[in-house]
C-alpha cells in the first residue's frame, strides 16, 4: 500500500529551461483560462491522440505562493514529453497572491478553472479529461489540496508532490508568529473570517479523505522551507485512510541542491507512477 524510499546524493544539475519538443508533439503556448494576465497556460498535445485515451498531466509551479512562472517547470514538461509522448501537458500560471487578490482560495480556483476549460474543450483537444497534478514547493501544497477539496468529479488520478506543503499545525510553521501572520495575509479574509483555523483548513494532511489519489511525495532530510516532518505527516495520514503512497526521502535541502543521481531518480520514480495511474488505455 505505500512505500518509504531513502535515497542520497552529492552531485548537482543545472535547471532546464528549455523545452526540448519531441516529433511526436505540438505546442500551443500563452493560452488563456480567464481575464487576469497571469492566468495562462501552455498545451502540449501528442500529433496522434485521441478523446478515448490520451490523458492530460499539469504542472503547477511553487514559488511561496507570491511569486514564481511555469517556466520553472520545464524540466518535468521534458519528462513527459521524452517519457510519455501519448500524454498530453499543460504548464500553468496561477495569480500570484496580491493583498488585493491572496492565494487562498484564488489560486485553487485557477486550477479548478484550468481543468474545467480543459474538460469543457476535450473534444476539441481531442483529449480524455482525466488528470495527474504535479506541483512543486507551493504548487505541490496547491495540487494536494485540490485533490482534498475541490476533486468532486475524481478527475484527478495521481498528485506529484515535490516538497510541498502539507501540515501548518507543524510547529514548524506553527510556532514561527513570522509565518504565520504571513499565511493570513495571503488567505481572504471574507472567504475565512478572522476566528477560522486556516492552520488545518489549510494543511492537504489534514485535509484528505478516503477519496484522495494515489500519491507520491518526494523530501529533502535537510530542508529549511517545508520540513520533512510535512511529508510524514501526509504519508501517515494516507496509510491511514489505505491510500497508495510512496514517500521518497533525499539527501537535501528544499530541491535546490538536489544532484543528477537524485533528480534523475525523482524522474524515474514519477515516470512509473504516471505509467501506473495514468496510463494510456
Amino acid at each position: 500500500m505505500a512505500a518509504l524510499i531513502l535515497l542520497s546524493s552529492c552531485s548537482r544539475e543545472e535547471n532546464e529551461n528549455d523545452v526540448v519538443l519531441t516529433k511526436y508533439s505540438i505546442q500551443f503556448q500563452q493560452i488563456s483560462y480567464g481575464t487576469h494576465p497571469e492566468q495562462i497556460f501552455d498545451l502540449y498535445l501528442p500529433i496522434k491522440r485521441s478523446s478515448r485515451k490520451t490523458k492530460v498531466i499539469v504542472l503547477i509551479h511553487g514559488g511561496g505562493w507570491v511569486y514564481g512562472d511555469k517556466e520553472s517547470m520545464n524540466r518535468y514538461v521534458n519528462l513527459v514529453l521524452q517519457s510519455h509522448p501519448d500524454h498530453a501537458i499543460v504548464n500553468m500560471n496561477y495569480v500570484l497572491s496580491t493583498p488585493e487578490r491572496p492565494a487562498f482560495p484564488n489560486q485553487l480556483i485557477d486550477i479548478q478553472s484550468v481543468i474545467s476549460k480543459l474538460t469543457k474543450e476535450s473534444s476539441i483537444h481531442n483529449i480524455k479529461p482525466e488528470f495527474a497534478l504535479i506541483g512543486s514547493s507551493a504548487g505541490a501544497h496547491l495540487s494536494l489540496l485540490y485533490e482534498s477539496l475541490y476533486d468532486d468529479n475524481d478527475q484527478v488520478k495521481l498528485v506529484v508532490d515535490i516538497v510541498g506543503h502539507t501540515n501548518f499545525t507543524d510547529p514548524f510553521f506553527s510556532e514561527d508568529p513570522q509565518y504565520i501572520a504571513f499565511l493570513k495575509s495571503i488567505t481572504d479574509q471574507e472567504q475565512y473570517p478572522p476566528n477560522t483555523d486556516i492552520n488545518t483548513i489549510l494543511s492537504p494532511a489534514l485535509q484528505a479523505t478516503h477519496k484522495h489519489s494515489p500519491t507520491v511525495m518526494f523530501y529533502g532530510n535537510n530542508d529549511s522551507i517545508v520540513p520533512l516532518s510535512n511529508g510524514y505527516s501526509l504519508h501517515e495520514k494516507l496509510n491511514q485512510l489505505q491510500i497508495p503512497n510512496t514517500l521518497i526521502v533525499f539527501d537535501g535541502n528544499h530541491g535546490d541542491d538536489w544532484g543528477d543521481t537524485i533528480i534523475n531518480e525523482l524522474k524515474r520514480n514519477i515516470s512509473e507512477h504516471i505509467d501506473m495511474y495514468l496510463p494510456i488505455d
